[in-house]
């Protein structure tokens, strides 16, 4: 069975406020929470809004101590009304683990930070903002961080096409409008974030809306992180997998140049594969 920790605060807060679920999958990175927590933990101007904290902890076999973490939690909170940590039963990855904290947030949003990242300066009073400015034709939305390889311009489309304009710009915080029963990431592929965003935006019927609004600094310190070393190479099969449906899902939608870009890219990895195993 699944455990869960869930700290409830003494906030009241009125049945008319958006809820917004912050969401953090853990794998390995506990030693970043605190920094983490402590990045948000700011007092803001949050009204408006209810917000939650969600921990996802994905490496079962550790021994970190949820329990007396999340109590400090409790103690130094200013800003948020609902702490909770969920358990998976085994290491699920990181797509699958934010799949089952927004179907169990009870949220009208979620946000989606990694464990090792660390907020900017009053983050939940700009989210709140850019969240307050989303209109009921966009259920994606996508905000600049630290780590963008080139600028990351405004963009907005009322179908999924911003997430291919946008792609290959450099790392975004990922914010999604909350449907009981669509699921925004493909948990099977353990990652890629795009294929899971386009089929979201496809069978949500909603656009998605870019933004410059910085709030996210992705910090590199995570010898855990899917995108180093050995995890990238165990990635190689999720990500072969995630372009190929990448490709085929923009074929059948005549984008074909994008399909082409998918696809080859996907065979590229296919022969690093090969290489790699010889």
């Amino acid at each position: 069975m699944h455990r869960k920790i869930i700290v409830k605060t003494d906030r009241n807060t009125q049945s008319s406020s958006k809820k917004v679920c912050i969401v953090v999958p853990v794998f390995k990175s506990h030693i970043f929470l605190s920094r983490f927590f402590n990045s948000l933990n700011v007092k803001q101007d949050c009204d408006g809004f209810s917000w939650s904290l969600y921990f996802v902890e994905d490496s079962p076999e550790s021994n970190f101590d949820w329990k007396s973490f999340i109590r400090k939690l409790r103690q130094d909170n200013l800003v948020f009304d609902e702490i909770r940590c969920i358990f998976n039963n085994k290491n699920r990855g990181v797509t699958f683990s934010r799949n089952r904290a927004y179907m169990s947030s009870g949220a009208d949003y979620c946000v989606f930070f990694d464990s090792d990242d660390k907020a900017l300066p009053f983050a939940l009073e700009l989210i709140g903002r850019e969240i307050s400015l989303m209109t009921t034709k966009f259920n994606v939305l996508l905000l600049a961080t630290s780590a963008a390889k080139d600028i990351q311009k405004p963009i907005v489309t009322e179908d999924y096409m911003a997430l291919l304009d946008d792609y290959g710009k450099g790392e975004r915080l990922v914010i999604t409008r909350v449907f009981p029963n669509k699921k925004p990431f493909f948990g099977a592929l353990r990652g890629h974030e795009l294929a899971g965003l386009l089929r979201f935006s496809d069978k949500t019927g909603g656009g998605v809306k870019c933004s410059n609004v910085l709030v996210r600094s992705y910090l590199n310190d995570n010898q855990y992180s899917i995108s180093k070393g050995t995890a990238l190479k165990t990635r190689l099969p999720y990500l072969i997998r995630g372009h190929l449906w990448t490709g085929r899902f923009l074929f059948t939608r005549q984008h074909f140049r994008w399909s082409a870009r998918f696809l080859l890219a996907a065979l590229k990895l296919i022969v690093i594969r090969i290489r790699g195993a010889v």
